[in-house]
């Protein structure tokens, strides 16, 4: 057992390796506007730590335009199979 959790906990850090060491500046919040995940790219690009903005509503740490009201996803998750 202990081999099998090994070997999962080394997948999930390497993901986490594979998704840092992309170009893109990648957040993600949950419904209630609160950033899950801030990659590496956003950190540079923003001058924000994800220490410092995860858990936090978008909205107050960036405000506006990127998660304001026009934000993507203030009109509710899309329907399954839409686009």
């Amino acid at each position: 057992m202990d081999l099998y959790l090994d070997k999962v906990l080394a997948a999930k850090a390497n993901l986490g390796r594979i998704r840092d060491s992309l170009m893109e500046g990648i957040t993600a919040h949950d419904e209630q506007r609160r950033i899950l995940y801030f990659r590496r790219e956003a950190e540079r690009l923003t001058g924000y730590t994800r220490n410092e903005v995860v858990g936090l509503d978008c909205h107050k740490v960036f405000g506006g335009h990127f998660c304001g009201p026009a934000a993507l996803f203030a009109a509710g998750l899309p329907a399954p199979g839409s686009r």
